[in-house]
């Protein structure tokens, strides 16, 4: 399962990964989006056994989002 904002981008890495690969739109700065991608792996898989987040996100920490990292 690949994550993106970027559905163009997004959409050319799971074609170059294969069949097995899918792509979801997620903007990792929105709560309802790590809510609803959550949700989604739940139903499908019934558990998550590994995540990498690799978002590339500047700017001042405090603006950044709700997520605390060592709560994550």
């Amino acid at each position: 399962m690949i994550t993106d904002i970027n559905n163009y981008e997004g959409t050319i890495v799971v074609h170059s990964l294969g069949e097995k690969s899918e792509y979801y739109q997620l903007d990792v700065q929105k709560e309802g989006d790590w809510i609803e991608i959550s949700n989604l792996i739940k139903a499908k898989y019934g558990k998550l056994d590994i995540l990498v987040n690799n978002a590339g996100i500047t700017g001042f920490l405090e603006t950044n989002g709700p997520f605390d990292a060592e709560k994550c």
